[in-house]
């Protein structure tokens, strides 16, 4: 019943390491399909976590893929919300997330207005979603067949 945590270790591994990636200044020019690749990080994830746990019933992989994913999710929000409050701090995918967010102040009188409690409800939701998206590669993982584990040293 508990959490299989080399397993949960691996998926936030994979996770964060793809958002570290995204974060490489080449990604600073995408704007919107920036968004489908950030929330990959969870799947990826969930994926990574649920495939690897050792399953002790039908919902553990569910159950390490949300963890993995929360724990990702965390890294993503805390990682946007610096990126975006910081000047002059925020790269790759966080550069063209910046963008979009000041290109929208003009015409959405709340980013203008409230522009600091917008990124904090942005990156809680990104992080909320990155969880999700983890607890469904997660749930998922197992019933695909792959029979995925550790090398042996």
């Amino acid at each position: 019943m508990g959490l299989d945590w080399p397993a949960v270790g691996a998926g936030v591994a994979w996770g964060v390491g793809y958002l570290a990636l995204l974060s490489v200044p080449v990604f600073s020019a995408l704007r919107w399909a920036a968004v489908p690749l950030v929330l990959a990080s969870g799947l990826l994830a969930g994926a990574a976590a649920g495939g690897l746990a050792r399953h002790d019933d039908d919902e553990a992989g569910g159950r390490h893929g949300f963890t993995a994913g929360l724990l990702t999710g965390t890294c993503f929000a805390v990682g946007f919300w610096v990126a975006l409050s910081t000047p002059g701090f925020s790269v790759g995918v966080f550069h063209g997330f910046n963008y979009l967010l000041a290109t929208s102040a003009g015409r959405v009188g709340v980013i203008a207005t409230h522009g600091p409690l917008v990124v904090s409800a942005l990156a809680v939701l990104g992080g909320a979603t990155v969880a999700g998206l983890g607890y469904l590669a997660g749930r998922e993982a197992p019933r695909r067949g792959a029979d995925a584990g550790f090398v042996e040293p």
